[in-house]
């Protein structure tokens, strides 16, 4: 019975890594003394270095105010003990990106294992995002302009049409 129980262990362990190694976020696992004890392969290619067993402070390349912001969101959850979220433009990779970050306390948090750190990085979103309001702001700028030829332009056919009626009923050679 033991055997089958560690045998369902290790293999919800192994369904567990295999499914935080391939998601597109990145997940930082830290120990209630802020340490790393855990990261993901997504996260792992972008922070470029071995953070495990390091101070959060030292995980990233990131600007001190960037660090001061994100090591304040992991505190305030550890303390609330409830999932705490930031989403802002940030440089925690070396360049700055469209970065949102949740912090998700563990309920039962082992040793090792106190809080999730959940990096998704939605830089290319928001540039799309960023284009199409543009491209909303260049419809409307056309409509407008449209709007205001029409509005220029029914007096005007107005005044040309009197003309013509004018020059129907006097003819081009009348002096007036």
């Amino acid at each position: 019975e033991r055997v089958g129980h560690t045998e369902h262990l290790a293999h919800l362990n192994e369904k567990a890594e295999k499914i935080l190694d391939h998601i597109p976020s990145g997940v930082l696992a830290l120990a209630e003394d802020r340490r790393v004890t855990g990261v993901n392969r997504w996260l792992a290619e972008r922070l470029g270095k071995t953070t495990i067993d390091r101070p959060l402070a030292e995980a990233f390349d990131a600007d001190p105010g960037d660090l001061a912001r994100v090591t304040e969101l992991v505190d305030r959850a550890l303390v609330t003990r409830e999932p705490q979220a930031l989403r802002d433009k940030l440089k925690l990779f070396g360049t700055e990106a469209f970065l949102d970050l949740h912090a998700v306390p563990l309920a039962r948090g082992f040793g090792d294992v106190s809080v999730l750190l959940v990096v998704d990085d939605t830089t290319d979103l928001r540039r799309i995002e960023q284009r199409l309001l543009h491209s909303e702001k260049l419809v409307t700028a056309g409509q407008l302009a449209a709007g205001i030829a029409h509005e220029i332009g029914t007096p005007l056919n107005v005044a040309r049409g009197r003309v013509e009626l004018s020059l129907s009923h006097l003819g081009k050679d009348h002096a007036e």
